[in-house]
């Protein structure tokens, strides 16, 4: 049963703009009519906005268009979802019962005015399907925003909670982050939100939206109203049963505390990515050869396109002559003679010989290793040669010991290394002892020839392991390995296939007990199934033999290459681009939406301390603005040391200043923006709704739900007006602005990454300087705006 009078102190729902509940008092009810005005307000300006965005012809479902469909979807999924943050201070039941006519009212307006303008499919029951869908959204978005607030009770605990729950929602969207690239034990999120099935095969099929079930329409419906009613007895549970905030207490400073202190040697060491593109190398052939009539130069590698990652271990395999120890040698620099052609980054630029060889070590196939020394001092002999001269002995010392765990030969350092076949260490352990004196160098990046050569199967595992210990340090570490046995290569996290020539076949991601490469091969068509019981490796070697590929008639190099695996990369570019959006447009939300009550509560304060004359306006003003900069810059801190490794962005200072610099900006200009909004409006509901609304405008022309060059000309002048236009501009051009990797785009066209930059989001690397300038612009004028309207404009009423 639920207590009477029971109320929330919250406001992480919109159910001020609600119709009045009976015993509310003359106050009240004019604050609710405010509200309502304030939200018919938004609903005609925000549609009027979204019609003229979007509109367009009755389903073009063109590769363009239909981003700009999944775009105007997510777009009308985020107003719903973000529907206000103002009052919620109703008892359960009729909250629960007044939602509902409310919720249906607004999905009727919105449906009628944006489905056929913005051009979606005309059948009557799409369009009914589609009202249906949103009414479910928002009332399942509202009851859950009801019940963070009846739970957290706070006002600012239940804003930061609504923020994150919004947060997850889009995340598992489908559209920031596309369904393939969510990690498997996080997809049960995508299922939280329904998608629309009227945009196109191919645009559903490269989110991973493309689904089999006929019924999951409906089955997204019925989850919807599960969630609706969830949240709603949880809202009355907690109404019910949880206690009111009790009183607040003095905070007690605990003196003498012990604080422990971590620290980590600094051994030069950094996780970087490399990446190649086009790799092609030629050999002259003998004289003898060409007086018959062959070529002059014969080609080992054609056009060979990959990326090596920090921790990730990956096999590079292919039939004898296919070119994996010459791919290895072109990339660590070790080959001599020929002719090598394309492009090699290392961290995001090009690569240097002389830079390179200081951060990359190579595993040969034969140990080569003095004989009279002992095990820790052939490693020790390693680390004071090749590691830089500013590490002190000490350092260098525990760093050996270090390696020494890591490679299992504690037990054996003091052990001579010996002749091999006659006296010292085995053949494995000498095997660990090679892979050790090139990991004291301290490498980022790790090449191992045939690391399992000459060993038996216990001895090969052994090394794999130690490998595995290597990758899991960060380093980046790529082996070459013939015919591996079933456990050896499913140690591997990701596999590059060459075929006889130097040609990929396939590259990308091993799966769970060989999964992903079996499901790719035996999708095509005439290649037989694999048998049970059978290895993964000796099969997918036998399938793609020249023998076979004759036999079949097909040629697996143009197969890849027309296959989704090799388009992934403008989809991870979108993942990327989506994560941009989220600590841009998030995190600033996150930290305006607590914000509003502090700052109204503030505001009470200024007026009865101005009229003290305790001091003026712009004083304070000055001190709320300087007075949020130290902790937005720890915050910023926080969150790109935590964020920027674990997203895997290029490793540079520069490109870590901008990510730095941008996210540090955007928390300033949403903060700022809060207290402007607070100063001139006359009470919170009202800046709540004025602050969703902004949030519309901000999402919508951010450049991420709708590109800069599909932007009607007639509203190009927001996107230029929008700070988190220019936010993203910076974050990603910084980023990805120089690379000229070629990827495939959703319409099949080819481009580099800096070409499809600018072609499809209208950023060019070379306005870096200027979106500086801008993005510092904003919270300087908001600043001012705010110290000005809080000096000018007051709303006391007495």
């Amino acid at each position: 049963m639920v207590r009477q009078g029971t109320r929330l102190t919250a406001g992480a729902a919109s159910l001020g703009n609600q119709t009045g509940i009976a015993d509310a008092g003359p106050t009240r009810e004019k604050r609710k009519r405010t509200g309502e005005r304030a939200c018919v307000g938004r609903l005609v300006i925000m549609t009027l906005i979204t019609v003229t965005t979007f509109f367009g012809p009755q389903m073009d479902i063109s590769a363009s268009h239909s981003e700009s469909y999944m775009g105007s979807l997510s777009f009308t999924l985020l107003l719903f979802l973000v529907d206000g943050f103002p009052e919620p201070e109703l008892n359960a039941i009729p909250a629960t019962i007044l939602r509902v006519p409310f919720s249906f009212v607004q999905s009727l307006v919105w449906a009628c005015l944006t489905y056929y303008p913005i051009g979606y499919t005309p059948e009557v029951q799409r369009f009914l399907y589609h009202l249906i869908i949103l009414f479910a959204v928002h009332l399942a978005s509202v009851s859950m925003l009801c019940f963070l607030a009846s739970v957290f009770q706070s006002m600012v605990a239940s804003f930061v909670a609504g923020a994150a729950a919004l947060l997850l929602a889009l995340l598992f969207g489908g559209f920031i982050i596309a369904k393939p690239s969510m990690p498997v034990w996080l997809k049960w999120g995508f299922w939280m939100l329904s998608t629309n099935r009227t945009i196109g095969q191919q645009t559903l099929e490269s989110r991973g939206l493309n689904f089999d079930n006929k019924y999951i329409h409906w089955i997204s419906l019925g989850a919807l109203f599960g969630f609706t009613i969830v949240f709603n007895i949880g809202f009355t549970l907690a109404l019910s049963f949880l206690k009111a905030p009790g009183p607040s207490h003095a905070i007690i400073s605990r003196e003498n505390l012990s604080q422990k202190q971590a620290s980590e040697d600094d051994k030069g060491n950094m996780e970087r990515e490399k990446v190649f593109q086009d790799l092609q190398y030629y050999v002259d052939t003998p004289s003898e050869m060409k007086s018959g009539g062959t070529a002059h130069r014969k080609q080992l590698l054609c056009d060979v396109s990959c990326a090596f990652r920090p921790g990730v271990l990956t096999a590079l395999m292919g039939v004898s002559g296919a070119g994996k120890t010459t791919l290895l040698d072109v990339l660590s620099g070790r080959k001599t003679g020929g002719c090598t052609k394309g492009e090699i980054k290392i961290g995001g630029y090009r690569k240097t010989q002389e830079t390179f060889a200081r951060i990359s070590s190579y595993f040969e196939q034969n140990d080569i290793l003095s004989p009279l020394i002992t095990v820790e001092e052939s490693m020790a002999f390693s680390a004071w040669l090749r590691l830089p001269p500013q590490i002190d002995s000490k350092t260098k010392s525990d760093f050996v010991a270090e390696v020494l765990e890591t490679v299992e030969l504690g037990h054996l350092k003091d052990a001579l290394v010996g002749i091999p076949g006659i006296s010292g260490l085995s053949t494995e352990q000498r095997r660990r002892l090679t892979i050790a004196v090139e990991l004291v160098a301290n490498p980022s990046i790790l090449f191992m020839d045939e690391p399992k050569t000459g060993l038996d199967a216990r001895a090969a595992a052994i090394v794999m392991r130690i490998v595995r210990n290597v990758v899991d340090t960060g380093r980046t570490v790529v082996c070459t390995i013939h015919q591996p046995s079933i456990d050896i290569f499913e140690a591997f996290d990701e596999l590059i296939l060459l075929n006889p020539g130097g040609q990929v076949i396939y590259f990308g991601p091993l799966g769970q007990d060989s999964s992903s490469v079996v499901v790719y091969f035996e999708c095509i068509s005439g290649v037989p199934r694999i048998r049970n019981g059978c290895n993964p490796a000796a099969w997918m070697l036998e399938v793609t033999s020249l023998s076979a590929e004759a036999k079949l008639g097909i040629d697996f190099a143009q197969i890849y290459k027309e296959s989704a695996l090799y388009r992934k990369d403008q989809q991870n570019l979108s993942n990327i681009l989506g994560s941009m959006y989220e600590a841009v447009m998030f995190l600033g939300i996150s930290n305006c939406s607590p914000a509003l009550p502090q700052i109204a509560t503030e505001r009470t304060v200024l007026y009865r301390e101005r009229f003290a004359h305790m001091y003026s306006s712009w004083a304070y003003a000055l001190a709320q603005v300087i007075i949020e900069v130290p902790y937005l810059f720890i915050q910023t801190l926080s969150y790109v040391i935590i964020t920027y490794p674990m997203i895997g962005y290029y490793v540079s200072a520069f490109k870590v200043l901008w990510y730095f610099y941008a996210c540090f900006t955007s928390l300033l200009y949403f903060n700022y923006m809060a207290m402007l909004i607070v100063s001139c409006t006359p009470n919170l509901m009202v800046a709540g709704i004025l602050c969703s609304s902004i949030y519309a405008v901000l999402n919508l022309f951010s450049g991420f739900i709708i590109h800069r060059p599909q932007i009607p000309k007639w509203w190009i002048w927001l996107n230029y007006l929008t700070p988190t236009s220019w936010s993203m501009h910076g974050l990603l051009t910084s980023q990805y602005g120089d690379v000229d990797l070629e990827i495939m785009t959703i319409s099949g066209e080819t481009k580099t990454v800096s070409g499809y930059l600018q072609d499809y989001f209208g950023f060019e690397v070379d306005n870096l300087g200027l979106v500086a300038a801008i993005i510092i612009l904003f919270p300087l004028v908001f600043a001012s705006l705010f110290a000005y309207c809080t000096a000018l404009l007051s709303f006391l009423s007495r």
